[in-house]
């Protein structure tokens, strides 16, 4: 077998701004380097083969969620003029499913960048977007090229539809404290269901989003001015609109209960909702494992922390 060339990604996690991005307002990002996605491609004389976590065997036979995955191989292939070429796939993951960190992106993104390094060729930034944003719309109805973005950049982001992006220079401290909720969030049924609401409810959806799109530009000046506070309360005022639009659950509400308990300055969903992960912001480390052992007593034991500071000074 010869070399295995390689491309790794990461996750994304929102900050503030999920749903009302769909609806040109500003979402918040972060790079989540918590967890990966590293694909290996080489060559193989047989028929391509697929090497990832529940699943090994021939690529075509690859399970049904693969097939938009399949539908990308074969067009960057077809597009290198490497139709007839037979692969070897191997797809290490870390990186969640389902749980609001980009996965689909994260992986087309992945495979995309090592298909095009095995053949050594040049790949652009918007060849590249042009792949995943397909791929995407397989698994998402309306994508608003947030995952790609971020995933792509792993930098601090503020992002709008039509890829308008202004990348942060945070001046911050403070950690924020990821939960996984344990229900498994799904993005397209979460759009649908604010879709419904304008449809039921014009006035009252328009005004909950155009007032997450507003908070989310408080959170985005507090984070450069290391205001945690304002950033805190925006997050809970947030939430409080995700909550009205039905996107929170019982395990999120639960979590962020407990969040509040301790000296969390802000905590809501993070994602679509109806299921993924919960963020709350804390100052120092000791509240953050304050928080996690009263959610492990509950049964809520997986974590993540992530070090605002470490996106200091970031172009």
């Amino acid at each position: 077998m010869e070399k295995m060339v390689d491309a790794k990604t990461y996750g994304k996690i929102i900050i503030m701004g999920e749903h009302s991005v769909i609806y040109n307002h500003h979402a918040l990002v972060l790079p989540f380097n918590q967890a990966y996605i590293n694909v290996s491609v080489t060559a193989t004389n047989k028929a391509s083969f697929l090497v990832m976590p529940n699943y090994q065997g021939l690529l075509q036979s690859a399970p049904d969620y693969f097939t938009g995955y399949k539908h990308l191989i074969k067009q960057v292939l077809s597009d290198l003029k490497q139709s007839d070429f037979s692969l070897w796939l191997e797809i290490d993951v870390t990186l969640p499913f389902m749980k609001g960190f980009g996965y689909s992106a994260s992986l087309a993104t992945a495979l995309v960048r090592a298909i095009y390094n095995y053949f050594q060729q040049d790949l652009t930034t918007k060849l590249l977007y042009q792949y995943v944003s397909e791929c995407e719309s397989y698994y998402h109805e309306n994508p608003s090229g947030l995952d790609m973005v971020a995933i792509s950049q792993n930098i601090p982001l503020a992002f709008r539809k039509d890829l308008d992006i202004t990348p942060l220079n945070l001046n911050t401290d403070g950690y924020l404290i990821v939960v996984d909720s344990q229900e498994a969030g799904s993005t397209k049924e979460a759009v649908n269901l604010v879709s419904l609401q304008f449809i039921n409810n014009y006035n009252k959806t328009f005004k909950l989003i155009e007032t997450l799109g507003d908070l989310t530009l408080v959170a985005i000046n507090a984070l450069s001015e290391n205001d945690l506070k304002a950033l805190g309360l925006a997050m809970n005022q947030a939430q409080v609109i995700l909550d009205t639009l039905g996107l929170s659950t019982k395990n999120i509400n639960h979590i962020i209960k407990i969040m509040q308990q301790h000296a969390c300055l802000g905590a809501k969903l993070s994602g679509s909702g109806l299921g993924g992960c919960v963020i709350g912001l804390v100052k120092d480390l000791t509240t953050a494992k304050n928080i996690q052992k009263d959610l492990t007593k509950v049964g809520f034991n997986t974590f993540w922390l992530i070090n605002l500071a470490e996106f200091n000074n970031e172009k």
